[in-house]
Formats: C-alpha cells, sequence, structure tokens
C-alpha cells in the first residue's frame, strides 16, 4: 500500500533504515513533526537544525523548546491549511527560509543540548546526588 502511493508521488522518497541521518537530511529541505503526543524533547528537530533544516512541528510538550526560532509551531488541533500554509511559506519564500534556517542552526548550537555541557551537567548532579548521601 506505502510503495503504491510513493511510487505515485514523485516527490517522495522512501528511504532504509539509517545510523547516519545526514545522509537522509542531506536531501531534506522541511521537517514536519505533526505529532499529536506530549513529546518530551523533539530529537528529529534538534538533528535536522543540526543540518540547517528549519521544522515545522505541533505545539506540543517539549517540541516548542526543541523547535524554538528555527522553526514554525502549529496547533496540533487546528486546521490541515494551517500546515499547508507554513509549507508554502518554507518552500516559497526564499529570504524566509534562509533566516529560519539560520535560526535552526544558531537553536542546534546552544549550550544546552552541546554534549559537553550535557556531561558535565550529569556528572555534576551525580556528584551532588553522592554528596547528599554521605
Amino acid at each position: 500500500m506505502i510503495l503504491k502511493y510513493i511510487a505515485a508521488h514523485p516527490n517522495l522518497t522512501l528511504m532504509a533504515p539509517t545510523m547516519n541521518m545526514k545522509k537522509v537530511y542531506r536531501h531534506a529541505k522541511i521537517i514536519l513533526m505533526p505529532s499529536q503526543l506530549e513529546e518530551t524533547w523533539g530529537r528529529v528537530a534538534s538533528e535536522a537544525q543540526f543540518s540547517g533544516i528549519p521544522v515545522i512541528a505541533s505545539d506540543r510538550g517539549g517540541l516548542p523548546e526543541a523547535v524554538g526560532p528555527g522553526g514554525i509551531l502549529i496547533d496540533p488541533e487546528g486546521p490541515l491549511d494551517s500546515w499547508i500554509k507554513a509549507v508554502r511559506k518554507l518552500w516559497d519564500d526564499g529570504d524566509f527560509y534562509d533566516a529560519l534556517s539560520a535560526a535552526a542552526l544558531a537553536h542546534a548550537a546552544r549550550p544546552e543540548i552541546d554534549p559537553g555541557v550535557q556531561a558535565g551537567l550529569l556528572l555534576d548532579a551525580a556528584e551532588n546526588a553522592i554528596r547528599e548521601q554521605r
């Protein structure tokens, strides 16, 4: 069923599972995250933004923080037209796309998601927990 659908839409590509998402993001211009769940964090949003890809996501859970200024947030209970307008705006307006792409890259560089900062915070928390147990 899905293969027939994809075959009928030349703008869609089915890719094999990969451990290297850069191969996928290399071909992406926009990432859609129409989540209906209360996501705790949008890993896909962060990964895409490291490649300068703007994200259109549901305004739900941790997605607003994950997307930040590098994308567009949409009410998941709102009309489908909101998603369509957002995609068209990014697709058709080069200046808008470039601004959100730059914002996505800047947002991806924030200290809160830097692995070194994260590791340091984890170690600090562990050391504090050990001190409190003494």
